[in-house]
């Protein structure tokens, strides 16, 4: 009876230490269905958040691009200027040119009228003479 004893004995300890087992395994499952939906419920803020980043990018990427047109038109507006500035450049050019070759023949006019009068002076002051004689 002894040995049957034992062997009771060493079964409800076999049973005990399974029980044991099985309580701590139930506690790890409960620990890992709770950490699960820890995880799930991280996963779907990220994928929130990764959707929410998404379309900061899109906004961004179409605010970009209008920027690049917006460039692009400034860019061409400052091309159409800088050659309207160019033109009027040459227009003041030969306006100065003109003004110079005006301004000289001017002077050359003012200097004939000069000549004439001196020369029509002396031919008054020769009618006077012959007057005279």
């Amino acid at each position: 009876m002894l040995v049957l004893e034992q062997d009771i004995k060493d079964q409800e300890r076999q049973a005990s230490a399974l029980s044991s087992d099985i309580a701590e395994r139930k506690t790890a499952l409960t620990r890992a269905r709770s950490s699960s939906s820890e995880i799930e419920s991280i996963i779907g803020d990220l994928k929130a958040q990764i959707e929410k980043l998404r379309l900061e990018e899109a906004e961004l990427t179409r605010t970009l691009e209008q920027l690049n047109e917006d460039l692009a038109e400034l860019n061409d507006k400052r091309h159409q200027v800088s050659k309207e500035n160019d033109v009027l450049k040459g227009h003041a050019a030969q306006f100065d040119q003109e003004k110079i070759n005006s301004e000289g023949e001017n002077a050359r006019s003012l200097q004939e009228r000069d000549r004439i009068q001196e020369q029509q002076r002396e031919l008054l002051r020769r009618l006077e003479e012959l007057k005279e004689t």
